[in-house]
């Protein structure tokens, strides 16, 4: 008989998946036990677990009852961790949300551990809640994601480079002969990105196609690394508010 124990934990909400009438499967990324799948029953009651709490990237604080090698445990109750003031609120910073919700969704495997990456998540939802200057926020997070990941982008070995080559994870001077690369304008964006805390990299400069540019190197980037194969519908939306 498999064992079940009574845990608390804190975790960042990846994606809620509608199951049947009031019941949900929502998919936390756990501090201490990685991404895991919890059965939720919505309830209209205080003392329940309400639907706004199942919103994607809120910071929860969850009890539940853990069954040993069960890939679907059962939440006794569900509240937020931090209730977020601005971002519910702010159609720009949702966009975000969504979008940073989707990305690791479709890159996080299933019971996949990285505590740095889960304490990242959770102050940059905080930092994107409280913050103004907004615009480059997704590219910097998705950065970051990169960089726990494994593959961050190394400062150049070479002066003045023009271009970053997306598959090698490189820059260089040279076109590539394969299509996976940045240019000169989307190259120096990165450069400049790279290796800054979230004080610095909000305030840099750069147009909406540059932007945009950057965002669909580094998507490409991870589908190359990971090798998956995966769009985002999310970007439509984030497209339309930050790039165009």
């Amino acid at each position: 008989m498999r064992g079940i124990a009574t845990a608390s934990l804190q975790g960042i909400i990846i994606r809620t998946i509608p199951y049947k009438d009031h019941i949900q499967i929502v998919k936390v990324f756990t501090e201490h036990h990685g991404l895991m799948s919890f059965s939720v029953r919505l309830s209209k009651s205080k003392t329940g677990i309400q639907r706004h709490v199942c919103q994607v990237m809120n910071l929860v604080e969850i009890e539940a009852n853990i069954k040993e090698e069960s890939d679907l445990q059962t939440a006794r109750n569900m509240r937020l961790a931090t209730p977020l003031a601005t971002i519910p609120f702010d159609p720009s910073k949702s966009a975000m949300i969504l979008y940073l919700g989707e990305l690791l969704s479709k890159t996080l495997p299933d019971q996949y551990h990285n505590k740095p990456l889960f304490k990242f998540l959770f102050d940059a939802v905080l930092l994107l809640d409280d913050s103004m200057h907004i615009q480059n926020f997704h590219l910097w997070a998705t950065l970051e994601v990169i960089r726990h990941y494994g593959f961050y982008p190394t400062q150049p070995q070479i002066a003045q480079p023009t271009v970053f080559d997306l598959l090698e994870n490189e820059f260089r001077r040279d076109r590539p002969l394969h299509p996976f690369f940045l240019e000169k304008e989307e190259t120096a964006l990165v450069l400049d990105l790279i290796d800054k805390d979230w004080s610095a990299a909000q305030f840099i400069a750069a147009n909406g196609t540059a932007r945009k540019n950057v965002l669909n190197g580094l998507l490409q980037m991870v589908n190359l690394q990971l090798e998956l194969k995966v769009s985002y519908k999310s970007l439509d939306v984030l497209h339309q508010v930050f790039h165009d």
